[in-house]
């Protein structure tokens, strides 16, 4: 549940500012920070945190669109 790898399109796509991106990083505060500027929808911050967590520890297999508050469409694949 920590950062291991990341490239410089995965920095920019998701507007992560200069030093956010570390190895070690913990998953969860990447999710908080979309879910605070309100990229991951409405809703509690902290649900959608768990929700992620939850998803990515139980390995559960997902696809999905989201719309970007920019109107940019991303696709998810897990």
């Amino acid at each position: 549940m920590r950062l291991i790898a990341w490239n410089r399109r995965y920095q920019t796509m998701f507007g992560y500012p200069a030093g956010m991106l570390y190895v070690g990083r913990p998953v969860a505060d990447l999710i908080r920070y979309n879910a605070e500027r309100g990229e991951l929808g409405d809703g509690e911050v902290g649900a959608h945190v768990r929700k992620r967590i939850e998803h990515m520890r139980a390995g559960t297999p997902h696809v999905f669109e989201r719309v970007r508050s920019d109107g940019s469409v991303i696709e998810m694949r897990g």
